[in-house]
């Protein structure tokens, strides 16, 4: 804590806004908060994962805008019918702005050349650096109410996953199973939009819900993993997890458990809490994520 003389220099200072003098706002200090340096720090060595502020490769790019275009053709890359309406009506991108741009597979520093509800053009300058091996994980996640299976989406956008399972379990609500795929395509806009905004070169696809025997029989051998209570620790049994599955409300049936466990699928505990769905998922995704950091993805 900073007290005294040195408390006042580096309090919040009242500011006055010329142009409209009736508005004022505090002013943070300049000095940067040493505190959440140290945590973000020890976050960084916990899980190994690189902060957005500290990776060099990106300095001075963290404000540019990602997006996925349909096309790069030469040194042109083309975004086109919902994306490039959304661009022109809802981000509202004018020529001459810079972005990121990804056709999924490399991303580019470019240069908007033209702007229509039909199609944005861009203009490729430079590729932007590799950003290395990222290991492939697959996350199944039971069907639940539909507003936090879509901030589930989000999240395991974010942390990386290469695909995400909607899994019809024995306990899933009869109602939403039905509902379901009409979901889908909202889904997967949900997941394109998460991937953009966290820099990825690629969405996550959003497969169509799949029935809880269907996903163990598709489950590699060795690999998979199923979030369930009584099970080895997650930084344990994650560890060379490429799949994991977790339950909806009131978790796995016995009958499941025996299933996945017969196939070949280790079990991992989440601790004595009691996790939502999503967010059992989304605590699995960031172990098994960080525990494989820097394996090459298949």
């Amino acid at each position: 804590m900073i007290s005294g003389p040195d408390w006042f220099s580096h309090a919040p200072r009242r500011v006055e806004l010329r142009a409209t003098p009736n508005l004022t706002w505090l002013q943070r200090p300049e000095r940067p908060a040493e505190g959440c340096q140290e945590t973000e720090s020890a976050l960084s060595r916990l899980c190994g994962f690189e902060w957005a502020g500290r990776n060099d490769k990106l300095d001075g790019l963290m404000a540019v805008r990602r997006v996925f275009v349909e096309s790069i053709e030469d040194d042109a890359a083309f975004a086109r019918g919902d994306s490039a309406r959304h661009l022109v009506r809802s981000v509202r991108l004018r020529r001459g702005e810079q972005v990121e741009v990804s056709d999924q597979v490399r991303a580019y520093l470019a240069v908007t050349e033209c702007c229509s509800p039909d199609e944005v053009r861009f203009r490729i300058e430079q590729p932007l650096p590799d950003p290395g091996p990222v290991p492939c994980l697959d996350a199944a996640l039971a069907i639940i109410r539909f507003p936090r299976f879509e901030w589930a989406v989000e999240k395991l956008t974010e942390l990386g996953v290469r695909s995400i399972i909607p899994v019809i379990a024995a306990r899933s609500d009869v109602k939403l199973v039905s509902a379901a795929s009409k979901r889908a395509s909202r889904w997967q806009r949900i997941a394109f939009e998460a991937a953009q905004q966290s820099r990825r070169i690629a969405a996550p696809t959003v497969a169509a819900p799949t029935r809880f025997e269907q996903v163990v029989r598709d489950c590699p051998a060795g690999t998979g993993l199923l979030v369930h209570p009584g099970g080895a620790p997650l930084a344990d049994a994650g560890r060379v997890a490429s799949v994991f599955l977790v339950g909806p409300e009131g978790g796995w049936t016995d009958e499941e458990a025996g299933m996945a466990t017969r196939a070949g699928l280790r079990t991992a505990d989440l601790g004595r809490t009691i996790l939502r769905s999503e967010t059992a998922a989304v605590a699995t995704a960031a172990v098994v994520s960080a525990n494989r950091s820097g394996e090459t993805s298949a």
